[in-house]
């Protein structure tokens, strides 16, 4: 700029051509600064992770979630351990349906009513009495067929109490 001033164009100008002259000056740093801004912006962009190239529709995402879910159930079906506790996998899915399980359930109805000890609802068509167990089988399989883990519940709170270990009888 300060060559400018001291130009002989610069001193033989009228102040119209001085004002063309800075104006001219301003636009080429103003061109200069949104060339950089624009490589950065770029650069930016060249950084970014790809974007998918197409969205999936809803029944491509429902196909997908249950292969994934047919995977993991084939991975778990892998490492699942037996259990036995009086000859009785414990681990299994059809635990609930053996004669050993079922006898149990009537001696803890009968030992503890058929009354939910969290909230106290009694038991009837419309909601059934739930035997849960007190520490969750899947943690203490060992403790499936011990009546002193088990507690009359309704399904509302059974589903709300969940695999975590939380005693009403107290």
């Amino acid at each position: 700029m300060d060559d400018l001033y001291n130009s002989e164009a610069w001193i033989k100008a009228t102040p119209r051509q001085r004002q063309d002259f800075i104006s001219k000056l301003s636009a080429n740093k103003r061109m200069e600064q949104d060339k950089l801004k624009e490589e950065r912006r770029l650069k930016k962009i060249a950084d970014r992770q790809p974007t998918p190239a197409k969205k999936k529709s809803k029944r491509q995402k429902r196909k997908e979630q249950i292969f994934q879910r047919q995977i993991r159930q084939a991975d778990r079906s892998k490492f699942v351990k037996t259990v036995r506790v009086n000859n009785v996998d414990v681990i299994a899915a059809d635990f609930l349906s053996s004669p050993e399980w079922r006898s149990l359930r009537l001696l803890a109805i009968q030992k503890y009513g058929s009354t939910c000890l969290s909230c106290g609802r009694e038991a009837t068509k419309r909601f059934p009495i739930n035997i849960d167990h007190v520490k969750p089988r899947k943690y203490f399989p060992e403790l499936a067929l011990d009546i002193n883990n088990l507690q009359p519940l309704c399904g509302k709170c059974n589903k709300r109490k969940g695999n975590k270990t939380i005693d009403y009888r107290i």
